[in-house]
């Protein structure tokens, strides 16, 4: 089934047909809907209607209150993506009868939430930001179950495996984290990334991880946006790994490819990712293997807009074709799937 007709919904504000990914669709946190674009207020963070009834019907709240209100709201509708999730994995048949449309929904849902619940944190001071450090805790947890759940259902539905795969969602920022919470929170799928980075360069990718961690929580204060952590330690390891100093990545390293081969990297993946310079690769990675949104993707690389679209086709362009020439007989791995259903995507 064509994946981005399965993902097809209707805004339901005004029905305009749209696919129930970041681009196309939004979530509101207070009254659950999805709806197109043109259905959002961007400044308020929900939809139009729901900004137009509390400018209209509530009288002004303090901020404190209404930012403690969000974040709860938020927390609610994460644990609500992973009841759905769960019933994914299980095999139930959801609402709408179509698991993939579900699952796309849930997967906005759940990122969403997350990132509305961090922003309506990170606007707490004084003594309502201490009072709200369980809540911030409860956040994270939740937001990883519902990452891990979705990352279950999502294999359940296309009949792969997860086990061993270091690649989910990004985790909730932590308020003023420390070397040790951002290693916590971050650091397998930092280490991941560097990995695949430096084409399974193993002491190279430890240290850029050891480093960018270090710089992260050093650097914790003058960080404005904290929901842009995990890009910003990617951000970090690119810059290092792009010294000269450093082994360029431009050439697998000996032993490169069995340090891959435990992040489920074959042949065919190994061929594409050493077809591209550093800049494309951490680029590519973050977009297919990791997912990450594209302002973040944009934040790691140092482009966004019409050059990073460009940067993205032309590495996807030469990456399959390098993957293709190595490619064995046999089903293609998670990684090379992956690559392919967005190259699909972006090159048609």
């Amino acid at each position: 089934m064509n994946r981005r007709h399965a993902s097809q919904i209707y805004c339901e504000a005004c029905g305009t047909a749209i696919t129930a990914e970041a681009r196309d669709a939004r979530y509101c946190l207070e009254c659950d809907r999805y709806v197109c674009a043109g259905c959002w207020s961007a400044p308020s963070a929900r939809c139009r209607e729901c900004s137009v009834q509390r400018m209209a019907g509530e009288a002004p709240r303090r901020g404190g209150s209404a930012s403690l209100r969000t974040a709860r709201r938020a927390d609610r509708r994460l644990r609500e993506a992973t009841r759905g999730a769960v019933n994914l994995a299980a095999g139930m048949e959801p609402p709408g009868g179509d698991a993939r449309i579900e699952h796309a929904c849930l997967t906005l849902k759940a990122a969403s939430s997350q990132q509305v619940g961090v922003r309506a944190l990170g606007r707490l001071t004084g003594a309502r930001a201490a009072q709200a450090g369980a809540l911030g805790d409860r956040i994270r947890r939740h937001a990883l179950a519902a990452s891990a759940t979705l990352a279950r259902a999502d294999a359940a539905l296309t009949g792969t495996e997860i086990r061993g795969t270091p690649f989910a969602t990004a985790a909730v920022p932590i308020a003023n984290p420390d070397d040790a919470a951002l290693r916590e929170h971050y650091g397998a799928e930092l280490h991941g990334f560097a990995l695949l980075l430096t084409l399974g360069d193993q002491s190279a990718a430890a240290r850029l991880t050891a480093d960018a961690l270090k710089a992260g929580a050093l650097r914790a204060v003058e960080r404005r946006h904290p929901e842009r952590t995990a890009a910003w330690l990617r951000q970090f390891v690119l810059r290092e790994a792009s010294q000269p100093t450093l082994h360029s990545g431009a050439i697998a390293p000996p032993g490169g490819r069995a340090a891959l081969h435990a992040l489920r990297v074959d042949a065919s993946a190994f061929a594409a990712l050493s077809a591209l310079n550093m800049r494309e690769r951490a680029a590519i990675v973050s977009t297919t293997i990791e997912r990450l949104p594209p302002p973040d993707v944009a934040t790691i690389v140092g482009l966004d807009g019409a050059r990073l679209e460009r940067l993205l086709r032309e590495g996807l362009r030469r990456a399959m074709s390098a993957g293709a020439a190595e490619r064995r007989p046999g089903p293609d791995g998670p990684i090379v799937r992956r690559t392919r259903e967005i190259a699909t995507r972006v090159l048609a």
